[in-house]
């Protein structure tokens, strides 16, 4: 039998159940939840015949975990703006989603060394290199924001910054069945909308940028302001 432990800080309750929530979505895993004075704790167990591909798993969810969680955590709280609006959630989706699979590689060999998964901690003690980057990124907005005088200085400032990143053409179409989700035109797959700001508008932006999309296809009405600033990043087709 395989075996693990993950745990986080008693007191970030609300991210807990979100790593709750994927370890009970892994179909080779069984899970029980303890908690101690300060900390939570989720006991995973498997099949040996099935360690691989559970480790995968579970260490990839992680990484998508700290590297969404974690990282638009640090953004909000490291970028200079008065409060979020359309255009600064913009900007901060692009931030996370930048290097995200460079980064997704590296936090993923730092897990496979793990023997335990204690989340916090590897977040904040084996994980600065990473955190100083986004640091000096943070940096480099607050100097690019100097002198911004409206949401079309910062919606230049999002263009500079995804200048390199090529993106292959990817049609995705927004639709809402209680609630909203994305799929792709070219295979179906359905892509859930995180629910990270948790505000409608911003969660379909941040989606939008997480794909990489170079035309959306809207099937259900959004804010005028989610529209208006999907049209900055994006091709709206609107049925």
């Amino acid at each position: 039998m395989w075996s693990n432990v993950m745990s986080i800080d008693k007191c970030e309750g609300e991210k807990f159940n979100e790593l709750l929530s994927g370890v009970e979505s892994i179909k080779e895993l069984s899970s029980a939840v303890e908690e101690s004075k300060s900390r939570k704790y989720i006991y995973m167990a498997g099949l040996c015949d099935y360690a691989d591909e559970i480790r995968y798993k579970i260490e990839s969810f992680i990484a998508d975990f700290i590297l969404t969680r974690y990282k638009l955590d640090f953004y909000k709280e490291n970028l200079t703006y008065e409060k979020l609006s359309y255009p600064v959630v913009t900007l901060i989706s692009t931030l996370v989603y930048l290097d995200y699979d460079a980064e997704k590689a590296y936090v993923m060999r730092v897990l496979n060394e793990m023997a335990s998964y204690d989340v916090d901690a590897i977040y904040r003690f084996r994980l600065k290199t990473i955190r100083e980057n986004w640091r000096e990124i943070a940096e480099t907005c607050g100097r690019l924001f100097d002198g911004v005088s409206d949401e079309r200085d910062i919606y230049n400032v999002i263009n500079y910054i995804s200048a390199t990143k090529t993106q292959k053409p990817l049609e995705v179409i927004l639709n809402f069945e209680g609630k909203h989700f994305l799929k792709r035109s070219d295979d179906g797959c359905e892509i859930t909308v995180k629910k990270l700001f948790n505000v409608d508008g911003y969660d379909i932006i941040c989606a939008v940028i997480s794909l990489s999309a170079t035309k959306l296809t809207l099937n259900c009405e959004v804010e005028r302001e989610a529209l208006r600033a999907l049209k900055h990043i994006v091709r709206v087709k609107v049925n």
